[in-house]
């Protein structure tokens, strides 16, 4: 099969920085692909290149002619003065066909047009435009469009509303249901990071968005369940090079692992063999310093090949959270607590108690109030009723999402300041370098961080802050996979106590002992991580599905998905004999009414 792209010896770089190097790979129709690799590495401006955007330095790009992109950015930063409606209604591909066809429409004036040699093939196309531009236009859009922002979480937003009033989080979701509207008439899906800003129910959705969808996609994404869940390769940058792997997330892992193993039983070899020969050299130097062999042996160890060095492939964030001592059993509690701004409450008659030592996940739809609970919790946020109490002996170490702890004025070695007034500015600058902030770098000031950048200043300040509760809003926000991997890691070796929110699922089943679910204003506790907590959940859904129906029943499937547990996959139109048991595997299916029972 012919690909869609094909490219080959690429070259991309800026003055002093060579980004990408001597990459080749292809995408075939339906590829499903992730791209991943240490922030900066160059992601984002590999699908700038074939999206368009961005020129490369050297080598070829093929791409089959026609080819339709869909394109995510990044980051959605436009200040623009249109309405939500107005935005989706008109997405980059349906505006290129209006475009397209005002220029056929300019020629069509000319009578000479009519006796061009192109005419007919120019009518034809023209019927084809307005036909595609059809499916743009009207009120079916819109609706479609109105869907997938509730499917995102955002059904909150109004089509009247501006974007320049939207929050960031607000103009990510219109900018993706943008582009998820207009994906059945693209061949290709460029997405980088597509899940920033969704919860948890919102990710689940798009999962099974994208392993639906008929065409191909590129997915950038830290999220290692979505990754495992959607793609069948995986592209890694690393080093100004980009490596094919087949399979999901997993299969990645285990390749690489393996690969970084025999890398390292490679230099092995070649360190042995060096010290071999000089040995050898210096035991011919003792005999004459100018006998020829040791300038054969010079000259061939200077053809050796070095090979590259694995342990600089596996340098993670080094992260270790400091632990001060803590007395009592309870490090939280809270009894009959509520929360309110004026006339709206977050939530009402909470009650939960956290054990010394429990590593905690709080999850919930975004907006819910779980920024709100970590803030009253570190006592950032007043109480509106009910108590709320810490241990007496309970110090507290606090990440925000936001990083508001951070001064934007501030140069890096300030903000260490901040925390230890004593520490030497030699110190200072061995810690950031640690933290990947080399050179001048621990100059430059708060406020032009990236947000990974940002993230991993507000941890190193939190590490230099020993604490007996670590309270931790999305953590792993704007962090690379390899810089989750040590999080995760430092948070599993702390001995105090720790409250996570975050959406990151995999995260959560790696270092959660217990779950606080916030749903409707309640909080509900669970022991366990993730995914024994949705077990727990599956299972109260079942007992309540087999007191609704007495036996089995028939179920037609009205668009196709996917039954993760058991890896099936259901196409539409299928009929399904299902008994109450049965049902919990298809919970989200009937949710969503991709599955539904025989005549309603």
């Amino acid at each position: 099969m012919k690909p869609l792209i094909s490219v080959r010896e690429l070259r991309k770089g800026w003055p002093g920085l060579l980004l990408l190097d001597r990459v080749a790979f292809d995408i075939h129709p339906g590829d499903k692909i992730g791209l991943v690799g240490q922030n900066g590495a160059g992601k984002t401006t590999l699908l700038k290149i074939l999206t368009g955007l961005e020129r490369i330095d050297y080598g070829d790009i093929a791409s089959r002619p026609g080819l339709k992109v869909g394109w995510l950015e990044q980051y959605q930063t436009a200040d623009s003065d249109e309405t939500v409606e107005d935005s989706l209604s008109e997405s980059d591909y349906s505006g290129s066909l209006k475009k397209e066809c005002r220029a056929i429409e300019e020629r069509m004036a000319d009578p000479g047009f009519y006796e061009s040699a192109d005419y007919v093939a120019t009518m034809e196309r023209y019927n084809s435009l307005q036909s595609e531009a059809a499916k743009f236009s009207g009120a079916g859009i819109l609706d479609r469009a109105r869907i997938l922002l509730e499917k995102l979480g955002a059904r909150s937003i109004g089509m009247g509303s501006r974007i320049c009033d939207l929050s960031g989080g607000e103009r990510r979701k219109v900018a993706l249901a943008k582009v998820l509207v207009a994906a059945g008439s693209m061949d290709l899906l460029l997405l980088d990071e597509p899940m920033n800003h969704l919860d948890i129910d919102a990710i689940e959705w798009l999962e099974e968005f994208i392993c639906d969808y008929q065409g191909t996609a590129i997915v950038v994404s830290h999220d290692r369940y979505m990754l495992d869940d959607t793609v069948f390769r995986i592209f890694e940058i690393e080093a100004t090079r980009l490596r094919v792997y087949e399979g999901d997330y997993t299969d990645y892992a285990e390749q690489k692992e393996l690969r970084l193993a025999i890398m390292k039983r490679a230099r092995d070899r070649f360190d042995k063999e060096e010290a071999r020969q000089k040995a050898i050299i210096l035991k011919l130097r003792g005999r004459n310093r100018f006998d020829a062999q040791i300038r054969n042996k010079l000259f061939r160890m200077a053809k050796m090949e070095r090979p590259e060095d694995p342990e600089l492939k596996k340098r993670l964030l080094k992260v270790r959270f400091a632990h001060a001592r803590e007395g009592g059993r309870w490090a939280v509690t809270a009894s009959g607590l509520s929360k309110s701004f004026g006339d709206r409450t977050l939530f009402d008659d909470v009650g939960f108690e956290i054990e010394h030592g429990w590593r905690v996940g709080l999850i919930g739809p975004n907006g819910c109030g779980k920024t709100t609970l970590l803030r009253m919790i570190v006592g950032e946020e007043p109480v509106s009723g009910g108590t709320l109490e810490l241990s007496k002996v309970a110090s507290v170490g606090y990440f925000d999402q936001g990083h508001l702890s951070l001064e934007p004025g501030n140069n890096l070695l300030d903000e260490l300041h901040r925390v230890d007034e004593t520490m030497a500015e030699e110190d200072q600058k061995g810690l950031l370098g640690r933290y990947g902030f080399k050179g001048d770098a621990v100059y430059s000031k708060v406020g032009k961080l990236s947000g990974g950048e940002r993230a991993r200043l507000a941890i190193l300040k939190l590490v230099l802050s020993p604490c007996s509760i670590l309270v931790l809003d999305e953590p792993t926000n704007h962090l690379d996979l390899f810089s989750r991997d040590a999080v995760e890691k430092a948070v599993n070796t702390y001995q105090g106590t720790v409250i996570a929110a975050s959406h990151d699922r995999y995260f959560l089943d790696r270092t959660c002992d217990h779950m606080m679910a916030m749903y409707g204003g309640h909080v509900r506790s669970f022991p366990g991580n993730y995914t024994q907590y949705r077990s727990i959940v599956a299972r109260e859904d079942e007992e309540d599905s087999k007191k609704a129906e007495g036996g089995p029943a028939y179920y037609v499937v009205r668009k196709g998905y996917t039954d993760w547990e058991t890896r099936t996959r259901y196409v539409q139109g299928q009929r399904l004999r299902l008994e109450p048991d049965e049902l919990r595997r298809h919970r989200w299916a009937l949710e969503t009414r991709h599955l539904v029972r025989e005549g309603e």
